[in-house]
């Protein structure tokens, strides 16, 4: 994952916008070549997630951290998690 933030960080998105990961990024590897990264996925920060799940109706939200593939009531979320795990009531 290090080497595409480096890769999105030296380059330029050609095609849609980092937030969604849509379209397309150019960037050059190490031998020179011209390469592109097509993507269609879509990122959430912590303030997206509670907004959208209280306009759904939603009164408890817990969005709590996790580590690859390892989810736990017992993380707290922090600025190093890839993932969250999210829990909701009605």
């Amino acid at each position: 994952m290090k080497g595409l933030l480096k890769i999105l960080q030296k380059n330029t998105i050609t095609n849609g916008s980092l937030k969604e990961l849509q379209g397309s990024v150019e960037y050059e590897d190490d031998l020179g070549n011209r390469k592109t990264i097509k993507g269609n996925q879509r990122f959430y920060i912590p303030s997206e997630i509670n907004w959208l799940l209280k306009s759904l109706g939603y009164k408890r939200i817990d969005i709590l951290g996790a580590k690859l593939g390892q989810f736990s009531r017992e993380d707290k979320l922090t600025t190093k998690d890839f993932e969250m795990l999210v829990i909701a009531d009605k």
